[in-house]
Formats: C-alpha cells, structure tokens, sequence
C-alpha cells in the first residue's frame, strides 16, 4: 500500500481470553489495524475454541485457541468474512476432534492438525521477513515466525499427549488430567493451547498482536 508521509491510527488487538467452563466459549481476538488513507489495513483476530459437539465458535481471523471439541466433523473456521474472499487470505480451520481429544487451531499459515487419542497440533504461522530478531519466534525456515495456532488438549482418560503449539507462538496443550493449556507467546498473534479436564480448567490465553512498519528515511 502507497501511502504519503503523515501520522496514522495503530491498533493492536488483544488475545483471546481462555474458558474455564465446557459450556462457554474462549473469547474471539480483536482486530489489530493500521488506518492509512484512503483505506484501513484490518488483521482480524482469532476465534476462540468450544467444546461441546455441534457447537463450534465460528470466529474470523488467524490463530485459534486450541479447539475443544471432539466432534469428527466440527471444525473452528479461518476467515468467513466475504469482503476479504478470496483475498487476502486470513487464517486456517482447526483440525478435527476425535477420540475425545482437542483438534489443533488453525494458524495464519496452515490448519491445525486432526485429533486422536493425543491432541492435535497447532497450524504454523508465518514468517515475516521485516521483523527484527527480538521479536516472534524461530519457525521451519529461516526468519521471525507469528500467529501460530495453540496445540490441542489430550483426552482425560485416555493418554496420549497435547498437541504442541504451531509456529510462531502457538501455546501447547495439555498433555496431564486437569492441567491447564500453555499460553500463546506475547505479542505474536499466537493461539493458546487447549486445557485438559475432566474438572474445569483454564486453556490458554491468545497473545496480543503486533504491527511492524518498514519504511524509507
């Protein structure tokens, strides 16, 4: 985006807040903006994860909390704004639940993975070559990586393992009974990692989002 010289409006959006219930939703992400005349560049935030089947929190966005819901079927979606589609592309679907296990959330790059036994890995990010190192995280290639999506719990009684968070700062999930999902790393975009019952527990929380700039002096 061509722009001239001038003072503009940022907004960083928040992470999701986690669930601590079966029965209520992890909070949505918000939007983090730059407002450039004529237009505003929009990043909508991720949709929060939900447990019980048939009732999958549908939020537009990037990186998902690692989806509780052990439906096969039941997917937490990427993007389902239709001014933004086909372009640009916002976010991925978690994976399927199965075996009672969480599906991974979906990352900014790729869906999350399917559930088994164990919980489902979080969808990669991406990478973002203008980031300087102090910021994101290491990923599959070279460069800073964001907006991982948060790893999948392990079912209560079952065994297996929690599906481990996406690159680019994607929380783990749970991978012991009543354990709490990790939180996203801070200030990647990142999805938080579902929690593991058969008590309540808390997952993790989404972290905020970043904006970088890059410009001429």
């Amino acid at each position: 985006l061509t722009c001239n010289p001038g003072t503009f409006a940022v907004t960083i959006g928040q992470g999701g807040g986690a669930s601590d219930s079966h029965n209520t939703p992890a909070d949505r992400g918000t939007p983090s903006t730059i407002a450039f005349a004529p237009g505003t560049i929009t990043a909508n935030g991720g949709g929060g994860g939900f447990y019980p089947e048939g009732s999958p929190n549908q939020g537009p966005g990037g990186s998902g909390g690692g989806n509780m819901n052990p439906g096969p079927t039941i997917k937490g979606f990427g993007n389902r704004d239709a001014s933004n589609n086909p372009t640009p592309h916002q976010g991925y679907p978690s994976g399927n639940g199965g075996g009672n296990a969480a599906a991974g959330g979906g990352g900014a790059g790729t869906e999350g993975g399917n559930a088994g036994t164990s919980g489902g890995e979080g969808g990669d990010g991406v990478v973002v070559n203008i980031a300087p190192p102090s910021y994101g995280t290491p990923g599959p290639s070279p460069g800073r990586w964001f907006a991982g999506g948060g790893g999948g719990a392990r079912s209560w009684n079952q065994g297996g393992s929690g599906g481990p968070g996406g690159a680019g700062g994607g929380g783990a999930g749970a991978g012991a009974p009543d354990t709490t999902g990790t939180n996203a790393t801070a200030h990647t975009g990142g999805g938080g990692g579902g929690a593991c019952g058969p008590n309540q527990r808390y997952g993790g929380d989404g972290a905020p989002g970043i904006v970088i700039v890059r410009y001429k002096a």
